[in-house]
């Protein structure tokens, strides 16, 4: 009997155990199939939000168009009345292929260029150009564009040292004395040239100054060309031999005072620009075009701003 009762107890609580675990199996598989079907009703719930909001905005572009439609189909209705009234003939549009002329030939010049306004004669620049500076005790004082601190005092964001600008008979670099060497002396143009050279040791402040750069360019330009034409006015002695038949002319037609006869300054063919220079061009351009021909190309070379 009591064999009986431990094994019927025993039983019992296995009975009890299974149930147990039964249970929690059942109620597992319960709270997934409310978890599955919550998660299908949001979605469906998401997909009807998608499905009117898209609906929405299908039906505005449909109004929109129609909208468009109607208001084209009144305004060419008007047309064709305005048309009918007026009595209008029937125009052609055509689109060609090809064109004869470039399209941009009468275009308007936007591209920006660079330019000098020089008041008066610029061989007189070197002489009466206006440049005045203050010293350190406070008088001002006239100076030339020939003076070493003219650049430096113009220019203080391209020198900021200090560097001296160009000095008059600058001897070349290894030369020591002017009497061995035909061209000893370096020339403004040599001497600007060197300033604006781009070298790949050293940075150059100048070339990379952008506007004050172009500004530069132009002062030396005029300084350049000033100095040239002074020098040919100097020199006028040298490079003519007119002026003493000039004035036996003027004296043998009766002129007392020969001091009041229009000296004249006569520029060089070595001059860039000048008359004698494009007369000699000229010249040098005939002999190949009598032996050769003439060119049947006229070629040119333009260079875009941009």
């Amino acid at each position: 009997m009591e064999n009986f009762q431990t094994n019927f107890n025993s039983n019992t609580t296995s009975a009890n155990e299974a149930l147990k675990s039964l249970g929690s199996l059942f109620k597992t598989e319960k709270t997934k199939l409310q978890e599955i079907r919550t998660g299908l009703k949001t979605d469906h719930e998401s997909f009807q939000a998608t499905i009117s909001s898209q609906f929405s905005q299908l039906k505005d572009k449909l109004v929109k168009e129609s909208t468009l439609k109607d208001s084209l189909a009144l305004k060419s209705e008007e047309a064709k009345v305005l048309s009918t009234n007026l009595d209008a003939s029937e125009k052609q549009l055509r689109i060609t292929g090809r064109r004869d002329r470039d399209g941009r030939t009468y275009n308007l010049p936007t591209a920006s260029e660079v330019s000098a306004l020089i008041v008066g004669d610029i061989c007189d620049s070197v002489e009466n150009r206006d440049i005045v500076f203050q010293t350190n005790s406070g008088f001002l004082q006239r100076i030339s564009e020939l003076h070493p601190s003219y650049l430096p005092l113009q220019y203080p964001l391209l020198f900021p040292y200090g560097d001296e600008g160009y000095i008059v008979d600058i001897l070349h670099r290894g030369v020591t004395s002017t009497t061995n060497s035909k061209r000893a002396k370096c020339t403004m143009r040599e001497f600007f040239a060197f300033r604006i050279q781009d070298m790949d040791h050293s940075f150059s402040l100048i070339l990379n100054s952008k506007r004050l750069f172009q500004l530069f360019l132009v002062d030396a330009y005029t300084m350049i060309e000033s100095e040239r034409l002074y020098y040919i006015r100097r020199q006028q002695y040298v490079l003519r031999c007119e002026s003493y038949e000039n004035l036996c002319n003027k004296k043998a037609q009766g002129t007392t005072n020969i001091s009041n006869v229009v000296q004249r300054v006569i520029l060089p063919s070595s001059f860039t620009g000048g008359a004698r220079y494009m007369l000699q061009n000229y010249l040098d351009a005939m002999p190949p075009c009598k032996w050769f021909g003439y060119p049947d190309f006229f070629i040119t070379f333009t260079c875009n701003p941009k």
